[in-house]
Protein backbone atom coordinates (compact mmCIF):
# COMPACT_ATOMS: atom_id res chain seq x y z
CA UNK A 1 0.00 0.00 0.00
CA UNK A 2 1.52 3.43 -0.99
CA UNK A 3 2.20 5.89 1.63
CA UNK A 4 4.28 5.11 4.65
CA UNK A 5 7.64 5.53 4.17
CA UNK A 6 9.29 1.90 4.97
CA UNK A 7 12.99 0.67 6.32
CA UNK A 8 14.04 -2.83 6.83
CA UNK A 9 17.84 -3.67 7.88
CA UNK A 10 20.02 -6.69 6.72
CA UNK A 11 22.77 -6.67 9.52
CA UNK A 12 25.04 -9.77 8.08
CA UNK A 13 25.14 -8.17 4.37
CA UNK A 14 25.48 -4.34 5.91
CA UNK A 15 22.36 -3.84 3.99
CA UNK A 16 19.24 -1.82 4.26
CA UNK A 17 15.91 -1.14 2.23
CA UNK A 18 13.90 1.24 1.63
CA UNK A 19 10.60 2.24 -0.24
CA UNK A 20 10.85 3.66 -3.41
CA UNK A 21 8.50 5.66 -5.40
CA UNK A 22 9.10 6.67 -9.56
CA UNK A 23 7.26 9.45 -10.95
CA UNK A 24 6.82 9.48 -14.80
CA UNK A 25 4.55 11.48 -16.67
CA UNK A 26 0.84 10.30 -17.32
CA UNK A 27 0.63 9.25 -21.49
CA UNK A 28 -2.55 7.93 -21.50
CA UNK A 29 -3.95 10.99 -22.77
CA UNK A 30 -7.51 8.93 -23.73
CA UNK A 31 -8.35 8.76 -19.66
CA UNK A 32 -8.11 12.19 -19.34
CA UNK A 33 -11.34 14.62 -19.94
CA UNK A 34 -11.46 17.18 -22.37
CA UNK A 35 -10.93 20.06 -20.15
CA UNK A 36 -7.73 18.29 -18.87
CA UNK A 37 -6.31 17.31 -22.21
CA UNK A 38 -3.74 19.93 -22.27
CA UNK A 39 -2.18 19.69 -18.70
CA UNK A 40 0.18 17.67 -17.86
CA UNK A 41 -0.04 15.04 -15.17
CA UNK A 42 2.27 12.75 -13.34
CA UNK A 43 1.87 8.78 -12.30
CA UNK A 44 3.44 7.73 -9.19
CA UNK A 45 4.34 3.86 -8.19
CA UNK A 46 4.93 2.30 -5.48
CA UNK A 47 8.27 -0.21 -6.83
CA UNK A 48 10.31 -2.82 -4.89
CA UNK A 49 12.04 -1.26 -2.14
CA UNK A 50 15.83 -0.43 -2.59
CA UNK A 51 18.81 -2.15 -1.47
CA UNK A 52 21.68 0.04 -0.78
CA UNK A 53 24.69 0.12 2.26
CA UNK A 54 22.98 -0.26 5.70
CA UNK A 55 23.27 3.75 7.29
CA UNK A 56 22.66 5.24 3.74
CA UNK A 57 19.23 6.66 4.72
CA UNK A 58 20.44 8.14 7.97
CA UNK A 59 23.90 9.80 6.35
CA UNK A 60 21.29 11.19 3.87
CA UNK A 61 19.26 12.79 6.70
CA UNK A 62 22.61 13.81 8.46
CA UNK A 63 24.18 15.59 5.16
CA UNK A 64 21.33 17.32 4.22
CA UNK A 65 21.03 20.94 3.90
CA UNK A 66 17.58 21.86 5.41
CA UNK A 67 17.72 25.38 4.62
CA UNK A 68 18.65 24.79 0.90
CA UNK A 69 15.81 24.57 -1.55
CA UNK A 70 17.98 22.02 -3.72
CA UNK A 71 19.58 19.99 -1.06
CA UNK A 72 16.26 19.63 0.80
CA UNK A 73 14.97 18.59 -3.27
CA UNK A 74 17.30 15.66 -3.30
CA UNK A 75 16.49 13.68 -0.52
CA UNK A 76 12.66 14.72 -1.11
CA UNK A 77 13.01 12.95 -4.77
CA UNK A 78 14.75 10.03 -3.24
CA UNK A 79 12.52 9.40 -0.38
CA UNK A 80 10.04 11.85 1.27
CA UNK A 81 8.02 13.47 -1.46
CA UNK A 82 4.99 10.80 -1.35
CA UNK A 83 5.18 9.65 2.49
CA UNK A 84 4.92 13.38 3.00
CA UNK A 85 2.12 13.65 0.57
CA UNK A 86 -0.04 10.64 2.03
CA UNK A 87 0.91 12.53 6.31
CA UNK A 88 0.27 15.99 4.99
CA UNK A 89 -2.75 15.03 3.44
CA UNK A 90 -4.65 11.81 3.84
CA UNK A 91 -7.28 12.16 2.28
CA UNK A 92 -4.99 12.67 -1.41
CA UNK A 93 -6.58 9.96 -2.91
CA UNK A 94 -9.84 11.87 -3.06
CA UNK A 95 -7.98 14.82 -4.48
CA UNK A 96 -6.04 12.84 -7.37
CA UNK A 97 -7.61 12.01 -10.73
CA UNK A 98 -8.91 8.10 -9.94
CA UNK A 99 -11.22 11.05 -7.65
CA UNK A 100 -12.34 12.09 -11.14
CA UNK A 101 -12.96 8.76 -12.27
CA UNK A 102 -10.41 8.96 -14.68
CA UNK A 103 -8.50 5.68 -12.97
CA UNK A 104 -10.76 3.46 -11.02
CA UNK A 105 -10.02 2.45 -7.27
CA UNK A 106 -9.79 -1.11 -8.14
CA UNK A 107 -7.09 -0.27 -10.83
CA UNK A 108 -5.44 2.31 -7.78
CA UNK A 109 -5.31 -0.71 -5.73
CA UNK A 110 -4.19 -3.00 -7.65
CA UNK A 111 -1.15 -1.28 -9.41
CA UNK A 112 -0.54 0.85 -6.52
CA UNK A 113 -0.64 4.04 -8.21
CA UNK A 114 -1.42 8.04 -7.54
CA UNK A 115 -1.68 10.19 -9.99
CA UNK A 116 -1.12 14.30 -9.66
CA UNK A 117 -1.68 17.19 -12.48
CA UNK A 118 2.00 19.53 -12.56
CA UNK A 119 0.18 22.06 -10.57
CA UNK A 120 -0.51 19.89 -7.87
CA UNK A 121 3.04 18.60 -7.57
CA UNK A 122 4.59 21.65 -7.70
CA UNK A 123 1.91 23.19 -4.90
CA UNK A 124 3.17 20.17 -2.57
CA UNK A 125 6.54 20.09 -3.92
CA UNK A 126 6.81 23.92 -2.47
CA UNK A 127 4.69 23.46 0.38
CA UNK A 128 6.83 20.63 2.14
CA UNK A 129 9.68 23.04 2.61
CA UNK A 130 8.03 25.29 3.88
CA UNK A 131 6.10 23.27 5.76
CA UNK A 132 8.33 20.72 7.08
CA UNK A 133 12.27 22.68 6.79
CA UNK A 134 11.62 22.94 10.16
CA UNK A 135 10.70 19.99 11.59
CA UNK A 136 13.61 18.43 9.75
CA UNK A 137 16.04 20.54 10.85
CA UNK A 138 15.46 20.56 14.04
CA UNK A 139 15.56 16.36 14.30
CA UNK A 140 18.83 16.70 12.49
CA UNK A 141 20.11 18.98 15.16
CA UNK A 142 18.84 16.59 17.85
CA UNK A 143 20.50 13.64 16.05
CA UNK A 144 24.06 16.07 15.79
CA UNK A 145 23.89 16.70 19.04
CA UNK A 146 23.74 13.27 20.22
CA UNK A 147 26.04 11.13 17.92
CA UNK A 148 28.57 14.11 19.31
CA UNK A 149 27.33 13.07 23.24
CA UNK A 150 26.38 16.75 23.70
CA UNK A 151 22.65 16.36 23.87
CA UNK A 152 22.33 17.05 27.81
CA UNK A 153 25.26 19.23 27.46
CA UNK A 154 22.99 21.68 25.26
CA UNK A 155 20.14 21.34 27.78
CA UNK A 156 22.12 22.45 30.39
CA UNK A 157 23.46 25.31 29.05
CA UNK A 158 20.11 27.04 28.59
CA UNK A 159 18.92 25.64 31.77
CA UNK A 160 18.92 28.37 34.63
CA UNK A 161 20.74 26.97 37.55
CA UNK A 162 17.74 27.24 39.86
CA UNK A 163 15.45 25.24 37.26
CA UNK A 164 13.90 22.38 38.86
CA UNK A 165 15.50 19.98 36.07
CA UNK A 166 19.31 21.56 36.34
CA UNK A 167 20.59 18.59 38.78
CA UNK A 168 18.77 16.19 36.52
CA UNK A 169 20.24 17.37 33.32
CA UNK A 170 23.88 17.92 35.12
CA UNK A 171 23.91 14.10 35.89
CA UNK A 172 22.86 13.12 32.17
CA UNK A 173 25.37 15.06 30.76
CA UNK A 174 28.12 13.89 33.18
CA UNK A 175 26.63 10.06 32.06
CA UNK A 176 26.01 10.73 28.53
CA UNK A 177 27.85 8.89 26.25
CA UNK A 178 27.30 5.82 23.17
CA UNK A 179 24.92 8.09 22.13
CA UNK A 180 22.69 7.40 25.59
CA UNK A 181 20.29 9.91 24.72
CA UNK A 182 18.46 8.04 21.99
CA UNK A 183 16.69 6.14 23.98
CA UNK A 184 15.43 9.54 25.64
CA UNK A 185 13.81 11.51 22.64
CA UNK A 186 11.76 8.26 21.76
CA UNK A 187 8.71 9.43 22.45
CA UNK A 188 8.88 12.25 20.29
CA UNK A 189 8.38 9.63 17.30
CA UNK A 190 4.83 8.63 17.33
CA UNK A 191 3.44 7.34 14.44
CA UNK A 192 6.55 4.09 14.13
CA UNK A 193 5.24 0.56 13.74
CA UNK A 194 6.73 -2.90 13.02
CA UNK A 195 5.86 -5.53 11.15
CA UNK A 196 7.30 -9.40 10.67
CA UNK A 197 5.35 -10.24 7.40
CA UNK A 198 8.97 -9.29 5.94
CA UNK A 199 7.42 -10.53 2.58
CA UNK A 200 5.16 -7.78 1.85
CA UNK A 201 7.70 -5.51 1.85
CA UNK A 202 10.88 -7.15 0.86
CA UNK A 203 12.42 -10.86 -0.22
CA UNK A 204 15.26 -11.56 2.02
CA UNK A 205 15.67 -14.30 4.36
CA UNK A 206 18.35 -12.33 6.62
CA UNK A 207 15.63 -9.94 7.56
CA UNK A 208 13.11 -10.64 10.21
CA UNK A 209 11.40 -7.18 10.48
CA UNK A 210 10.54 -4.16 9.19
CA UNK A 211 9.61 -0.65 10.15
CA UNK A 212 7.05 1.59 8.82
CA UNK A 213 6.31 5.48 9.60
CA UNK A 214 3.61 7.85 8.74
CA UNK A 215 5.99 10.38 9.57
CA UNK A 216 8.46 9.78 7.63
CA UNK A 217 10.47 11.96 9.64
CA UNK A 218 10.31 8.75 12.26
CA UNK A 219 12.51 6.58 9.74
CA UNK A 220 15.20 8.58 10.83
CA UNK A 221 15.26 7.47 14.28
CA UNK A 222 14.14 4.13 13.72
CA UNK A 223 17.33 3.97 11.77
CA UNK A 224 19.84 5.70 14.64
CA UNK A 225 18.45 3.55 16.96
CA UNK A 226 18.35 0.03 15.25
CA UNK A 227 22.15 0.60 13.96
CA UNK A 228 23.05 1.78 17.39
CA UNK A 229 21.44 -1.37 18.66
CA UNK A 230 22.75 -3.68 16.23
CA UNK A 231 26.01 -2.64 15.36
CA UNK A 232 28.75 -2.86 18.35
CA UNK A 233 30.86 -0.32 16.93
CA UNK A 234 28.95 1.59 15.08
CA UNK A 235 29.24 5.87 14.87
CA UNK A 236 28.61 8.23 12.77
CA UNK A 237 31.61 11.07 12.80
CA UNK A 238 31.51 14.43 10.84
CA UNK A 239 34.98 14.74 8.33
CA UNK A 240 37.16 17.07 9.29
CA UNK A 241 37.93 17.87 5.49
CA UNK A 242 34.21 17.93 3.94
CA UNK A 243 32.00 18.77 6.95
CA UNK A 244 29.64 15.71 5.89
CA UNK A 245 28.74 12.90 8.14
CA UNK A 246 30.28 8.99 7.49
CA UNK A 247 30.54 6.16 8.91
CA UNK A 248 33.75 4.90 9.81
CA UNK A 249 34.24 1.09 8.87
CA UNK A 250 36.68 0.29 11.97
CA UNK A 251 36.57 1.05 15.28
CA UNK A 252 39.63 2.68 15.29
CA UNK A 253 39.48 6.71 15.86
CA UNK A 254 38.79 7.87 11.81
CA UNK A 255 38.79 11.44 11.69
CA UNK A 256 38.35 12.03 7.57
CA UNK A 257 36.02 10.04 4.91
CA UNK A 258 37.04 8.07 1.96
CA UNK A 259 34.68 10.64 -0.30
CA UNK A 260 36.48 12.15 -2.77
CA UNK A 261 37.09 16.22 -2.36
CA UNK A 262 39.77 17.31 -4.46
CA UNK A 263 41.91 17.03 -7.65
CA UNK A 264 40.56 13.28 -7.48
CA UNK A 265 41.87 12.94 -3.92
CA UNK A 266 39.52 11.11 -1.51
CA UNK A 267 39.55 13.95 2.23
CA UNK A 268 41.56 10.97 4.11
CA UNK A 269 44.38 11.48 1.14
CA UNK A 270 43.91 15.68 1.17
CA UNK A 271 43.96 16.14 4.73
CA UNK A 272 47.31 13.23 4.98
CA UNK A 273 48.98 15.95 1.90
CA UNK A 274 48.44 18.95 3.38
CA UNK A 275 49.09 18.30 7.39
CA UNK A 276 52.65 17.24 6.24
CA UNK A 277 53.26 20.50 4.67
CA UNK A 278 52.94 22.29 7.60
CA UNK A 279 54.43 20.61 10.25
CA UNK A 280 56.75 21.58 13.56
CA UNK A 281 60.18 21.48 11.08
CA UNK A 282 59.15 23.56 8.21
CA UNK A 283 56.55 25.52 9.42
CA UNK A 284 57.01 28.48 11.51
CA UNK A 285 53.68 28.93 13.44
CA UNK A 286 53.67 25.10 13.98
CA UNK A 287 56.96 25.77 16.02
CA UNK A 288 55.68 28.76 17.79
CA UNK A 289 52.33 26.39 18.96
CA UNK A 290 54.48 23.34 20.02
CA UNK A 291 57.14 26.09 21.97
CA UNK A 292 54.28 27.65 23.85
CA UNK A 293 52.92 24.69 25.06
CA UNK A 294 56.41 23.04 26.73
CA UNK A 295 56.29 26.81 28.13
CA UNK A 296 52.73 26.39 29.66
CA UNK A 297 52.97 23.18 30.74
CA UNK A 298 56.45 24.12 32.42
CA UNK A 299 55.07 27.14 34.26
CA UNK A 300 51.88 24.82 35.29
CA UNK A 301 54.13 22.37 36.79
CA UNK A 302 56.01 25.14 39.04
CA UNK A 303 53.14 27.55 39.97
CA UNK A 304 50.32 26.93 42.23
CA UNK A 305 48.14 29.57 40.46
CA UNK A 306 44.90 27.90 39.33
CA UNK A 307 44.87 30.43 36.64
CA UNK A 308 47.95 29.09 34.52
CA UNK A 309 46.81 25.31 35.58
CA UNK A 310 43.62 26.16 33.94
CA UNK A 311 44.90 27.47 30.51
CA UNK A 312 47.45 24.93 30.12
CA UNK A 313 44.62 22.49 30.39
CA UNK A 314 42.71 24.60 27.83
CA UNK A 315 45.75 24.87 25.43
CA UNK A 316 46.22 20.92 25.53
CA UNK A 317 42.17 20.58 25.12
CA UNK A 318 41.86 23.13 22.12
CA UNK A 319 45.18 23.38 20.64
CA UNK A 320 45.35 19.92 18.66
CA UNK A 321 41.80 21.40 16.98
CA UNK A 322 43.24 24.51 16.17
CA UNK A 323 46.40 23.09 15.08
CA UNK A 324 44.78 20.91 12.51
CA UNK A 325 42.34 23.84 11.20
CA UNK A 326 45.35 25.51 10.73
CA UNK A 327 47.35 22.72 8.80
CA UNK A 328 44.37 22.06 6.75
CA UNK A 329 43.29 25.48 6.06
CA UNK A 330 40.61 26.11 7.80
CA UNK A 331 41.73 28.69 9.59
CA UNK A 332 44.50 31.62 8.68
CA UNK A 333 47.91 32.06 9.60
CA UNK A 334 46.90 35.43 11.19
CA UNK A 335 44.50 33.65 12.55
CA UNK A 336 46.28 30.63 14.24
CA UNK A 337 48.35 33.48 15.37
CA UNK A 338 46.51 35.45 17.18
CA UNK A 339 45.04 32.68 19.18
CA UNK A 340 48.41 31.24 20.44
CA UNK A 341 49.48 34.54 21.64
CA UNK A 342 45.80 34.77 23.21
CA UNK A 343 46.80 31.90 25.29
CA UNK A 344 49.80 33.90 27.46
CA UNK A 345 49.90 33.81 30.85
CA UNK A 346 49.32 36.99 32.34
CA UNK A 347 51.82 39.36 34.37
CA UNK A 348 49.09 40.47 36.75
CA UNK A 349 48.44 36.80 37.73
CA UNK A 350 51.81 36.50 39.34
CA UNK A 351 52.92 39.32 42.31
CA UNK A 352 56.40 40.86 41.81
CA UNK A 353 59.04 40.47 44.60
CA UNK A 354 58.21 44.15 45.53
CA UNK A 355 54.49 43.33 46.31
CA UNK A 356 55.18 39.59 48.33
CA UNK A 357 57.67 42.30 50.05
CA UNK A 358 54.90 45.19 50.81
CA UNK A 359 52.42 42.68 51.50
CA UNK A 360 55.21 40.66 54.38
CA UNK A 361 55.19 44.06 55.93
CA UNK A 362 51.37 44.47 56.29
CA UNK A 363 50.34 41.29 57.07
CA UNK A 364 53.27 40.40 59.33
Amino acid sequence: MMGDLKIAFDFINSKEYVSKFTADEFTDIDKLPENLKDKKFYIFKNCEPHCQAIGTFLLDFMNTDFDDFEDFSLLLDKYLFIPLLFFYNPNILNDCLYGRNVISKKEYLKENILILSEEEFMYYWKLFYEEYNWDLSTTQLKFENIFENQYYKKFLEVTNVMDDNYDLFEEFSRKEDHFSAIKDIAPEFTTIQMSYDVKDFCDNTNIYNYFSAKNPIDIAYVSARELLNNKKSFRLVRCGICNYYFIPKTSHTTLYCDEIYQDGKTCKEYAKLVSTTKTYESDTLCKKYRNRYKNLHKQASLSNNPKVSLLCEEYKLKGPKMLEKYQLGKITAEEFENWIDGMKIRKSWYLTKYQLLKLYFIYR
